[in-house]
């Protein structure tokens, strides 16, 4: 049977489900469930059944899934704990024409549409060149690449692209953060018999952003009437509407110029000046964080960089992550949000610390 778009995507869920080791041995009737959900359509069965023999038995899609079922538990389960469909390597005459076709695309890295995927490009010849120098079992051995794990809403990105470029609404169930407490799956139930923590809402999407490896779409939220951004992790379910699409002369450009990250306030951005030990500053000389970084100082162990940007909380991350690596020099709010949130750290380890040590003495 030839791998659809729809296929592969329940291959995803399915695989998704099989490793989640907060509910393992998954039955029949979760992964209906879960693939009906995902891809939003009814999933029948049969159509299950046959999504798992493929993935164990059929040369196409080639996984050769080693998929058990437990009869004791009612699920099903991987016999090698560390399996994945993710981890499946091509073959060679697969790396011959991706190769060709990397090292084509190359040759057109000047043109704009190419230009912007030119790291992506190189980063695949890369690891084509160390391929070739070493054999299956040494590349397994001595490289190792980070492997993103699955995240829920990737199913979503699709539909929430052919709305934009049709220019449609869309309704979605999404899972709000604030004010949302875990609790066992059975207690997650609102009065009105909807899932706590999840909002209803009409969206008109612009743009899809990827950041980290997780997925955002924004859009014109008719409840906030404002623009809004949504992760697609938290998307629970997507409908197409008919309410009239708002146009907008939304400029993604412009709308993320003096931000990092997902958060992207529309205000005047402050100057940020940041003075960096002299070995940290060279990771920021061969990979700016951001397009305004300006070096308007250098000592012998020092040098300050200047960015034209909102101090969100990716950015604040950013200053957090690198500690004794540098220190904040303007504008003094800033200075002083930082230390606040270092003293903050400092307190509550210190109580943490104080109570452990009270309920260890006699």
């Amino acid at each position: 049977m030839p791998v659809t778009k729809h296929s592969f995507a329940r291959y995803q869920v399915i695989d998704a489900c099989i490793r989640n080791k907060q509910r393992s041995y998954p039955g029949i009737d979760y992964l209906i469930e879960r693939c009906s959900q995902r891809l939003d359509q009814q999933i029948s069965r049969s159509t299950i059944e046959k999504d798992l023999k493929a993935m164990k038995d059929d040369p196409e899609p080639g996984y050769y899934a080693p998929i058990r079922y437990d009869r004791m538990k009612r699920g099903y389960y991987y016999e090698d704990p560390g399996y994945s469909i993710s981890n499946i390597l091509v073959k060679d005459e697969d790396i011959d024409a991706i190769e060709f076709a990397a090292r084509l695309l190359r040759q057109y890295r000047g043109f704009h549409m190419v230009r912007r995927y030119a790291e992506a490009i190189d980063r695949i010849l890369d690891v084509i060149d160390v391929r070739r120098i070493l054999s299956m079992e040494e590349f397994e051995e001595y490289v190792q690449f980070e492997n993103p794990p699955y995240l829920e809403g990737t199913t979503y990105i699709e539909p929430i692209i052919r709305a934009i470029k049709e220019k449609k609404a869309l309704r979605i169930e999404h899972l709000s953060f604030k004010g949302f407490k875990p609790q066992p799956v059975s207690a997650q139930i609102s009065v009105n018999g909807s899932p706590s923590g999840i909002t209803s809402r009409i969206l008109h999407p612009y743009l899809l952003k990827e950041h980290n490896n997780r997925w955002y779409v924004i859009g014109w939220d008719e409840n906030e009437k404002d623009i809004r951004t949504f992760g697609l992790d938290r998307i629970k379910s997507i409908e197409s509407v008919n309410n009239t699409y708002r146009k907008s002369d939304f400029n993604p450009r412009e709308y993320f110029k003096h931000t990092i990250g997902i958060s992207a306030p529309q205000s005047k951005p402050p100057i940020i000046k940041i003075e960096f030990t002299k070995q940290q500053a060279q990771y920021l000389l061969t990979q700016p964080i951001h397009p305004s970084q300006q070096m308007v100082k250098e000592t012998k162990d020092k040098v300050v960089f200047r960015f034209e940007l909102h101090p969100t909380y990716e950015f604040i991350s950013f200053i957090l992550g690198h500690k004794d690596n540098l220190k904040v020099l303007a504008p003094k709010w800033l200075k002083d949000r930082v230390f606040d949130i270092i003293s903050r750290m400092l307190k509550q380890y210190t109580v943490s610390d104080s109570k452990i040590g009270q309920s260890l003495s006699p």
